[in-house]
């Protein structure tokens, strides 16, 4: 049981809930788990990036850039 606080009043042996926290990705990991969720090969990608960013790597691209290849992700 983790630790309960001295001015604690509630119940003897309180059930405590652990609260998962929301964790934030990168753009470069986001990019990677929506070209997972479309079913994008990372050969794939570099050619999209080829032809519409004359980049071939995710990291190359500016954080605008990032974006809507994500959006352009989703909508795929």
């Amino acid at each position: 049981m983790p630790y309960t606080p001295a001015e604690w009043t509630g119940p003897p042996d309180p059930c405590w809930k652990l609260i998962a926290g929301v964790i934030e990705l990168s753009l470069d990991d986001q990019i990677l788990v929506e070209m997972c969720f479309a079913g994008w090969k990372v050969t794939q990608a570099q050619e999209y990036l080829q032809e519409n960013y004359s980049k071939t790597r995710r990291r190359e691209l500016t954080e605008e850039e990032k974006k809507h290849f994500i959006e352009y992700l989703r909508r795929i």
